[in-house]
């Protein structure tokens, strides 16, 4: 498997979190100056969790062929 899917992954993992820190009050009002709606913290704490998930998976994947060969 190329290199450049860990950092795919990897990236997704970054982008993963900043979703989950978004989808606090305190971390939207420092970014955006104000909180965003309930309905706005849920997609991006949906968004956070879905990438987080993807990400495990994606590193489970990467890695689980190199550790058993």
């Amino acid at each position: 498997m190329p290199i450049y899917v860990l950092f795919y992954v990897l990236f997704l993992c970054v982008l993963a979190f900043a979703c989950l820190a978004l989808a606090m009050v305190r971390h939207q009002e420092a970014v955006f100056g104000k909180a965003l709606t309930r309905a706005a913290s849920r997609v991006f704490r949906g968004s956070g969790w879905s990438g987080r998930i993807g990400s495990c998976a994606g590193l489970t994947l990467f890695c689980s062929p190199r550790m058993w060969s």
